[in-house]
């Protein structure tokens, strides 16, 4: 237990040391080891591991320094991380660099959501995109991957996704097998929360993300990592039943949070009563005043504050960040849900703050490449 112990305090150190060459880069040794109170041997240490390993280097820019050691930069030409986000109906493929820059980026139509046809989709594209944006010298850390649904991020097993219809999905070992790259996989609103806890300018000591569109979910940061739960299933709140004899939801139960929020629900209601196509159709008519329509958001809108308002009272968090489609494409329903933030009882006393997601829809690819990243330095020699 000590020797394991003692692996991981040596793994936290090498990837916070690489996170602040990352964040502050340029940057000497000294700093560095004052900065984590670490003596200069320790830091030295790592930093030469670092160096060795090619995901740092000296900055030469301007000519050696004479007679004092070079500053240290991350090796953003080196080392470069797939990332792959599925949703409904699209899969999204970047490659990312140490310093989370998008190098390339590409948004692919899924004509089915089979997960053997997801595989054969992102098999094609990983290779279409590498053959034409690599030359070969770069070190790719492997392929992170954002999805909706409970994950074993262990094994990259996709438990249950109810927006997919997959159970027991062994998602990572299909995509290592057709690729050859290591895979990891965890859910979309886990990695957009640890990518906005990392990306963040203000450091909160607990963050929760919160996720309005295709479904309703949310994922707590504390102590810079993500609180999973027992099985990584922390943060389903769209399947809180709030009224047993409510409308059945996709995971087969009745009158879950989601069926009073999510976008398909939402339609759903609406067409009830009239020919809808979309959301941007319904939005439309509850700017030209239908009552029917202004109804079916503000309702919605009122469980939003519910969900807010609830988790505060569960996670007592300093940050809530939303985001989903519904919040991150729909202006009007962003604009509603703002007016409703005084209706927390912590953001209204100023201890709460909540704010749209800053990455938007690149947060899921952000926290992929940080979880494949991580994954890559913890596991070299």
């Amino acid at each position: 237990m000590v020797v394991k112990n003692q692996e991981y305090i040596k793994q936290q150190n090498r990837r916070e040391v690489l996170e602040m060459i990352i964040r502050n880069g340029p940057i000497s040794k000294s700093i560095i080891a004052k900065k984590m109170n670490m003596s200069p041997t320790s830091s030295t240490r790592i930093v030469n591991y670092l160096l060795d390993s090619k995901l740092v280097v000296e900055d030469i820019s301007n000519g050696p320094n004479k007679g004092k050691r070079n500053l240290l930069l991350p090796n953003k030409k080196r080392i470069v991380n797939i990332c792959i986000e599925i949703d409904i109906d699209t899969v999204t493929i970047a490659l990312i660099n140490l310093k989370g820059e998008i190098i390339s980026e590409a948004r692919v139509f899924a004509a089915t959501m089979d997960a053997s046809k997801v595989v054969q989709v992102i098999s094609h594209e990983v290779k279409l995109m590498t053959e034409k944006q690599l030359d070969g010298d770069e070190m790719v850390t492997g392929i992170g991957i954002a999805m909706p649904g409970i994950i074993n991020p262990s094994t990259g097993t996709v438990k249950v996704s109810t927006q997919f219809n997959w159970k027991d999905v062994p998602l990572a070992d299909m995509i290592r097998e057709a690729t050859d790259y290591d895979v990891k996989v965890d859910n979309e609103l886990k990695l957009k929360a640890l990518a906005e806890n990392h990306y963040s300018i203000r450091k909160e000591s607990s963050l929760v993300m919160v996720g309005f569109g295709n479904g309703v979910g949310s994922a707590l940061i504390t102590n810079d990592d993500i609180y999973r739960g027992s099985s990584n299933a922390s943060g389903e709140i769209g399947h809180i039943t709030l009224d047993p004899m409510g409308p059945r939801c996709t995971c087969g139960k009745y009158g879950c949070l989601q069926t009073y929020i999510a976008k398909d629900f939402l339609l759903s209601d609406a067409r009830k009563s009239h020919d809808i196509e979309s959301m941007e159709e319904l939005i439309e008519k509850a700017q030209l005043n239908e009552q029917w329509a202004i109804s079916i958001l503000d309702k919605a809108v009122s469980y939003m504050i519910l969900t807010l308002n609830n988790i505060v009272r569960i996670y007592n968090p300093s940050a809530i960040y939303v985001s989903g489609i519904l919040i991150e494409n729909h202006r009007y329903i962003h604009e509603k849900l703002e007016n409703g933030y005084h209706e927390v009882d912590a953001f209204r006393n100023g201890d709460l703050k909540i704010e749209l997601t800053q990455l938007k829809d690149e947060g899921a690819l952000m926290g992929a490449s940080l979880m494949i990243q991580r994954h890559y330095i913890e596991h070299l020699a």
